[in-house]
This record gives structure tokens, C-alpha cells and sequence, in this order.
């Protein structure tokens, strides 16, 4: 049975002994390749409702789907005080403002891209507003999704949270998947190549 066939909802961490680590490693991800994204639909920003992964795949050549932790906000206290010093937890904001700043080329290069995280989708809301975002977050927080597919997640703060990486699917399956992300706010510049040599 394919991740995506999976009824269950259950989520469960593919790193337990990585519980403080927001880094997804090439091991957490190696099952995606070949998945199919789920018809499973979320609330996502721009839109007036919900969407899923599969609708946007499809309007597209290929979709980029980058998975991250949790953007913070001025004013918002951090999930965790110490969200700075865990290993990939922090960038999130650079890491969507450098997709903004590349999403048009990466839709000259046939792509589209979306976030996705479990962040409450009010927060995504005032996050896609500030950051003046062009494409959508869309709100795992019921972590429907991310059972499905059995993304890589962490702790912290009593929140189950997705760890950092990116999906790129042609059509409904995915073909590439990028982790461990060691730079958040160059990844997109990274994702962007890759589409250029593929």
C-alpha cells in the first residue's frame, strides 16, 4: 500500500531520536519518491476554502511543495524559547519570502509552488498577508495530510510540527525530494536549478 492509500491518520515521527531537530534528512523523505499526493483538502490562503495538493498538481507542469516547521510573527511568542537554537527550526520566514521572490521563475520554468506546514491556518492567513506572499500555505493542522504520506515530523512546544524539506511532483507523483535543506533562504535558488536541469 502506497503512502497515499493510507487511510489512517495516525503521525508518527520517522526520526524518533530526533525529536529536537526540525532538519529532515534524506532517510526521513526516501519513501515519498513515487507517492501519489492525496485528494485530502485543506484550508489554504487566496483561496475561499480549502484545496488539495492533487488539484494544484494538476493545473501545472510540475508543483513544488516546501514543507517547513512554522513561520513566526512580530509581537508572537516563539513556539519554544529556545526555537533560535534548534537545528533547523529557524527560516522559515526567508525561506517563503525567497520562493515569493523566485515564484515567477519557477512558474517560467513550468512549476507552481505552495507551502505546507501544520500551522493553524489563521496564522498562515497573517503570515501570507505580511510577507505579501503570491501562492498559497495550505494548513496540515489536523496532520491529515502529513498521516497520509507519513511526512517526517518533530516536537516542540506540545505541537507536532513538520520538519523542513520539498516535495516536487509532476502531476500526482512525486519525482524529486529535497533534504535536508541547509539553507532556508537559498533553497528556492536551489529548487530553481534543479528544475532548469530537469
Amino acid at each position: 500500500m502506497s503512502p497515499s492509500e493510507n487511510g489512517g491518520n495516525a503521525v508518527t515521527p520517522t526520526s524518533p531520536g530526533d525529536e529536537r531537530s526540525a532538519v529532515a534528512t534524506s532517510a526521513d523523505v526516501a519513501h515519498l519518491l513515487g507517492a501519489e499526493l492525496p485528494g485530502t483538502r485543506v484550508p489554504a490562503t487566496g483561496t475561499a476554502g480549502e484545496v488539495s495538493l492533487r488539484e494544484l498538481a494538476a493545473a501545472v507542469a510540475r508543483l513544488v511543495i516546501y514543507a517547513y516547521p512554522a513561520i513566526g510573527a512580530p509581537g508572537r511568542e516563539p513556539i519554544t524559547p529556545d526555537w533560535t537554537s534548534i537545528p533547523g527550526a529557524f527560516g522559515c520566514t526567508a525561506e517563503s519570502c525567497s520562493f515569493r521572490d523566485l515564484a515567477s521563475v519557477i512558474g517560467d520554468l513550468g512549476g507552481a509552488v505552495c507551502g505546507l506546514s501544520t500551522q493553524p491556518a489563521a496564522e498562515q492567513r497573517e503570515a501570507a498577508q505580511r510577507l505579501e506572499l503570491t501562492f498559497p500555505l495550505l494548513s496540515d493542522h489536523a496532520q491529515t495530510i502529513t498521516g497520509r504520506l507519513r511526512l517526517p515530523t518533530w516536537s516542540a512546544g506540545g505541537q507536532r510540527l513538520l520538519k523542513r524539506f520539498t516535495i516536487v511532483a509532476s502531476g500526482p507523483v512525486i519525482e524529486h525530494v529535497f533534504a535536508p535543506v541547509p539553507e532556508p533562504a537559498a533553497h528556492a535558488g536551489e529548487v530553481a536549478a534543479w528544475l532548469r536541469e530537469n
